[in-house]
């Protein structure tokens, strides 16, 4: 018999199940932003071109599950210090799916494992919806706001723009 509680390896279909969560609650570009929709570009594309510069680049996904439910997505980035100049790059991001059925105890557990594969004392943890924050009492220093705009019509945008600002000018 499985064990309640297991951390695997995240397939296409958690990322589905992932997906529908979001749009439910929330919408907006976070996931694509995050390459995690079918969308979004290789990773792998970008973790050969840092290797190509002697970098390293790496995203590992893993999802939490009880009883083959799926509870949280945890996406560890781990990078170069270098490359780390905002801290996201050497960081963990949770992704809760079902706030109400995840103790806090069993999201420390896990993070508890997971920090062991970075090799920094402190590793900033991310954590959506932030609203699982508070309802646990989980301690934290700041609350942010990710802010993501898709620049696909910003030229169009600007123009248009510029044509109005011309006529105020005049």
């Amino acid at each position: 018999m499985a064990p309640p509680w297991r951390l695997v390896k995240t397939e296409g279909e958690d990322l589905s199940e992932l997906k529908n969560f979001y749009e439910f609650n929330s919408g907006g570009l976070m996931l694509k932003a995050l390459e995690l929709d079918s969308d979004s570009g290789d990773i792998n594309e970008v973790v050969e071109v840092y290797a190509k510069a002697g970098l390293k680049r790496k995203r590992y996904l893993f999802s939490l599950k009880k009883e083959n439910v799926l509870k949280a997505i945890f996406i560890l980035n781990i990078s170069d210090v270098g490359l780390n100049l905002s801290e996201l790059t050497n960081s963990i991001t949770a992704i809760v799916i079902d706030p109400d059925k995840l103790p806090k105890e069993i999201f420390y557990a896990v993070l508890s494992c997971q920090i062991k594969k970075f090799k920094q004392s402190e590793i900033p943890v991310l954590l959506y919806p932030d609203s699982y924050v508070e309802e646990v009492g989980i301690p934290h220093e700041k609350l942010y706001k990710l802010w993501i705009i898709n620049t696909k019509y910003s030229d169009r945008y600007f123009r248009y723009m510029h044509r109005i600002l011309r006529r105020i000018d005049h």
